[in-house]
């Protein structure tokens, strides 16, 4: 489980940027986030321009992702692509709502998972913002 403190920032000093994270692992499952979802955020830092964050996993493995995904500002465009031939799972989350603007899906599976308690997916348990565009390429 990758857990660095409570928040990973998407930052790399450039106006414009992609940065990826994912799981290299055949099988089983690599967590980004706490263990429950609650408090963790993975922040889209505000400093101009676009942020695309690739969640990338090989086949027969799955990235599970327990943190919101924060748009810090309005001066950055929040991008969240899922990519490689793996599952890429996004689980419903305690700190809030995520405020991704444009999700990307070219390759893999992407599964967004609600509450434990009722499976819902609104409110604070929302992937994007309701604006949010969604990009789908990829193929044989």
């Amino acid at each position: 489980m990758f857990n660095w403190a409570n928040i990973l920032y998407v930052y790399n000093n450039n106006r414009d940027g992609t940065l990826s994270i994912g799981g290299e692992q055949e099988s089983g499952k690599v967590y980004i986030g706490s263990a429950d979802g609650a408090n963790y955020q993975i922040v889209f830092e505000n400093q101009g321009g676009d942020r695309d964050l690739r969640f990338t996993q090989v086949r027969g493995g799955e990235l599970v992702i327990n943190a919101r995904l924060l748009d810090n500002g309005s001066s950055v465009n929040a991008i969240a692509t899922v990519s490689g031939p793996g599952t890429v799972t996004f689980n419903a989350n305690g700190a809030g709502a995520s405020t991704v603007e444009r999700w990307n899906f070219t390759g893999g599976e992407a599964v967004w998972q609600g509450q434990v308690s009722d499976g819902g997916l609104l409110g604070d348990n929302r992937f994007a913002v309701s604006t949010a565009q969604a990009l789908f390429g990829g193929g044989i």
